[in-house]
């Protein structure tokens, strides 16, 4: 009884706390990135006009798989006002337990879409380093294994770098995975949700404990493979946020000698 308390605080940590720690640090990223690189015109909207839409239609994706009515959407504007570049509104029956757990999956959609989008990308134009990567993602692996399976996903990642395609997919990465970021309405819409995913983890896993224990232990093996799956996939989101760091931190050396 108490193994399988145990599971389920683990497994709500690593689906619950791995998505909001990955969102937080990216969000983290994008103000960085926004310092460094500064926050003019071209430079929001340069990296807006692909990241933006995309961002606004993983919301979408998932509200209308949780049938949520959308209401408004705007995949990309200039405005002079606050900002905001884009935006998707949606109303939906608080009364009806799956729509209010699909909240979860409507704010954390720009990591979760983005990074999935940015892997089949990976595929369609440099098949080779998405071969090496998939080979290493392959693996029986488990929560001892993340971190060395992470830097085998990076190496392998970074060995398609002897391709021009490599380099535009690149590119590509950059402008998406600095709108990845999770902005506090986002967050906010998240929370609702997170009583009603606690409750059933609770109760799928204690109900096929008390009815088959061997069927229990490989439930279990198949959370633990997944949860591992899922937290180098946000691992990866976080190397392509990482990536426009590093552009960001190229900008603002160049700014530095442009202006001396």
């Amino acid at each position: 009884m108490l193994d399988v308390l145990i599971n389920v605080l683990i497994q709500i940590g690593i689906f619950v706390g791995a998505v909001f720690g990955v969102g937080f640090i990216i969000s983290l990223i994008n103000r960085l990135f926004y310092y460094l690189a500064g926050t003019s015109k071209a430079v929001v909207y340069g990296t807006g006009i692909i990241g933006t839409p995309i961002h606004e239609l993983s919301h979408a994706f998932f509200c209308v798989i949780f049938f949520h009515h959308i209401e408004e959407i705007k995949l990309f504007q200039i405005s002079d006002e606050d900002g905001t570049l884009g935006y998707v509104k949606h109303s939906y029956n608080r009364f009806n337990i799956y729509q209010v757990i699909g909240n979860f999956f409507i704010g954390t959609a720009p990591i979760l879409v983005g990074t999935t989008l940015l892997i089949l990308l990976l595929f369609l134009i440099s098949p080779t380093t998405f071969g090496s990567v998939s080979g290493v993602l392959s693996l029986n692996m488990g929560y001892a294994d993340i971190f060395p399976s992470l830097w085998a996903v990076i190496k392998a990642f970074f060995s398609g770098y002897v391709d021009w395609k490599w380099w535009l997919y690149l590119i590509f990465v950059i402008l998406v995975a600095i709108h990845m970021n999770l902005s506090t309405a986002d967050l906010k819409g998240t929370l609702i949700s997170l009583p009603f995913i606690v409750m059933i983890l609770l109760i799928v896993n204690y109900v096929i404990y008390f009815i088959n224990k061997g069927a229990y232990q490989s439930f279990n093996s198949v959370m633990i493979t997944g949860e591992t799956y899922l937290i180098l996939i946000l691992a990866m989101s976080l190397v392509f946020s990482l990536l426009t760091l590093v552009i960001g931190l190229i900008i603002y050396i160049i700014r530095s000698i442009a202006h001396k």
